[in-house]
């Protein structure tokens, strides 16, 4: 849709790996900046799940989806996608 986003790995100390509640987490979409940071750690399993989980929310907000009906939407639907895209993919 026109954006740009930059994906960068980082350390499992790295402070771009905190959401705003300064928990830490395995990868972090950062809607201003267009820039996606991956736990650089993570089984090859793991981390293919949170790249897909990442780029959902990146998709969304690229494409003005909103799923902010109640706090969890999003993440759920990330989470979903990031666990069963093979699957969904090759159905």
């Amino acid at each position: 849709n026109g954006l740009k986003w930059k994906v960068f790995n980082a350390e499992p100390d790295s402070p771009k790996l905190k959401d705003s509640k300064d928990i830490e987490c395995f990868g972090i979409t950062s809607f201003p900046s267009l820039t996606i940071w991956l736990r650089n750690d993570q089984a090859p399993e793991l981390y293919r799940q949170t790249v897909i989980h990442e780029l959902v929310h990146a998709y969304t907000f690229s494409f003005g989806v909103h799923l902010y009906a109640d706090e969890g939407t999003e993440e759920s639907v990330c989470d979903f996608f990031g666990a069963n895209a093979d699957k969904i993919i090759t159905q």
